[in-house]
């Protein structure tokens, strides 16, 4: 028994005293560790930076950098003290190592129970340091460049001992995908569609009601423009509301093709009926504002109707095409400017109202691509990507200066009240936006009044009853052969369709014949806002108009009068001459 027990002793001595040793080896070597990282963090970072600052702020340069320097290494890369290859740190233990090491005890405790590391860099600054934009954006700099950190949030205390404070400006995720966001977008109101995803997973949507009737959207090629508007406006649409999608590119919002709540406009023609529609609209909506508004011009109580969106794609290119199409077709007694682009300048200026927004689209907004300066100023959301210095100083020149641009695909700058948030924006597929469009609540598309249709078979010009009679088959009335409309009268057609088949004149010709010849033939009707003539009263005034050489065939015997006059002069002089 006595034997039993001492070697029992003796074993537990053993194997406490190899513990011992153990814990204090392992001691020794994170202890070494840590103070070997530190010296190379400090070599790397701390010694660098206060050389750099040192003259900057005046000082001479202390043997102790970190008694005023203070750049905490979870703030910076961290710096490894042996080199591993590449193919070492591929192979699979290296791997395995990384993954067991992943799941070490801080990344699994809770994160309400986590102590978050020090992330703050701290520079003493001297006492005569003037705190001056100038000085604050070199010391800003200078620690930017010295520790790899692009974007810092800089702070300067002045009172009592000045000290200026950097932290790591916080960014938006990598990549904000519809489906792994659908908590935000279903809880962002109606009035209010999610546009993105800002640092820390703060939602970022833009309150047409109260912030921002009407949004741009100012990209170069391949920034994202029509993804940011296709998140927009497929949850309008979800929401009771209705999209008149102008797009002539014809490839950029397809997914919106065919839906009962939208329409769809790509010739220039459709969009110039369809803004005129949206005029009558919003002056529908104001008459009903006008009969219910109260004293205080409260209308919410007031069905004014779904919500209208206007989706302007590339409104460069559609105010130039607009213009071109108006300056075609407008008669001379028209005003000179599209009605279609002063009824889009009407909806930015009234639109709030009558809960009529534009989404504008364009690569380079100028005043003239959107219909003006004044129309240019109801932008009060203005989101930018992939900009140039030029084109944010344009557009936003109350928030300066301008953050860096970046290439990161949906990468966005959203601008409100002279505020700029860098915002990921939601990435939602066609199939995601047509879905989610058609899944809540469907208002039918009302009939565009004012929407264009073909134009009809143009009649043949009419002859004379005489002359059909000699090329007429027996049996065969005096009537017209060419096509005709209803109750036997052919169909109207505008002074342009008249040039093209029915006269040979040209448009210019019959525009000045219409305000010069009072035997012109009346019009009978309007298309939009185009007169429309009988293609008979046209061809039979061609026919019988009088010109200078109709007069001269009528009887080549008899000249006409201011001939014989000339002769008789002529004859007279000859015979005084002799």
């Amino acid at each position: 028994m006595f034997v039993w027990l001492y070697a029992a002793h003796r074993t537990a001595f053993t194997w406490t005293a190899w513990l011992s040793i153990v814990v204090a080896l392992v001691a020794i070597v994170v202890l070494a560790s840590r103070t070997a990282h530190g010296w190379q963090h400090r070599r790397t970072y701390v010694e660098p930076l206060s050389r750099a600052l040192a003259p900057t702020l005046g000082i001479e340069t202390p043997r102790n950098p970190a008694s005023w320097i203070t750049v905490p290494r979870s703030a910076v890369a961290p710096v490894p003290l042996i080199t591993v290859p590449d193919k070492v740190r591929e192979a699979a233990p290296m791997q395995l190592a990384a993954r067991v090491w992943a799941r070490r005890p801080e990344h699994i405790i809770p994160a309400r129970l986590r102590r978050e590391p020090d992330t703050a860099i701290r520079v003493q600054l001297p006492d005569g340091f003037t705190g001056s934009s100038d000085a604050q954006s070199t010391v800003t700099r200078i620690v930017s460049s010295k520790l790899g950190i692009p974007e810092l949030n800089a702070s300067f205390g002045m009172i009592g001992k000045p000290i200026a404070t950097f932290t790591k400006k916080a960014r938006p995720p990598e990549i904000a995908k519809w489906n792994d966001h659908q908590a935000l977008v279903r809880a962002a109101s109606e009035s209010a569609p999610l546009i993105g995803v800002a640092a820390n997973r703060k939602a970022v949507a833009v309150d047409l009601d109260a912030e921002s009737p009407h949004i741009l959207i100012s990209s170069s090629t391949g920034g994202g423009k029509s993804v940011m508007a296709r998140a927009i406006i497929c949850q309008g649409l979800h929401n009771g509301g209705i999209a008149l999608v102008l797009d002539v590119k014809r490839v950029s919002h397809a997914w919106a093709r065919g839906l009962p709540n939208v329409r769809y406009c790509a010739n220039v023609a459709d969009i110039h009926n369809a803004l005129l529609w949206v005029r009558g609209e919003v002056e529908r909506r104001y008459t009903l504002i006008d009969d219910g508004a109260d004293i205080d011009g409260n209308v919410g109580h007031i069905d004014l109707g779904p919500r209208v969106f206007i989706l302007a794609e590339e409104q460069n290119a559609t105010i130039t095409r607009l213009n071109e199409y108006w300056r075609e077709t407008r008669e001379s007694s028209d005003p000179k400017q599209s009605p279609a682009v002063a009824a889009l300048n009407e909806v930015l200026f009234m639109g709030r109202a009558c809960q009529t927004h534009v989404i504008t689209i364009g690569q380079l907004m100028t005043a003239r691509a959107s219909g003006g300066p004044e129309a240019r100023e109801n932008y009060a959301t203005r989101i930018l990507a992939r900009y140039s210095v030029n084109a944010w100083r344009m557009l936003v020149p109350e928030c300066w200066p301008p953050p860096r641009s970046s290439r990161h695909s949906g990468r966005v700058q959203v601008v409100l009240a002279g505020k700029a948030t860098e915002t990921q924006v939601i990435f939602t597929t066609p199939g995601e936006a047509r879905e989610y469009a058609t899944s809540g609540i469907v208002t039918e598309f009302p009939a565009l009044g004012g929407a264009p249709v073909a134009p009809p078979p143009l009649a043949p010009p009419v002859v004379s009853d005489e002359a059909a009679a000699d090329d007429r088959s027996p049996g065969e009335t005096t009537t017209s052969r060419g096509s005709q409309g209803q109750n036997g009268a052919a169909p109207g057609v505008t002074l342009s369709e008249a040039a093209e088949a029915a006269v040979p004149l040209s448009l210019k010709a019959l525009r000045s014949a219409r305000d010069r010849d009072s035997e012109f033939p009346k019009p009978i009707g309007k298309r939009g806002r185009a007169w429309v003539y009988s293609p008979e009263s046209l061809a039979r005034w061609e026919r019988n108009r009088s010109t200078p050489g109709k007069q001269w065939a009528k009887d080549v015997s008899t000249p006409p009068k201011d001939v014989i006059d000339l002769s008789v002069e002529r004859v007279k002089r000859k015979v005084d001459h002799a």
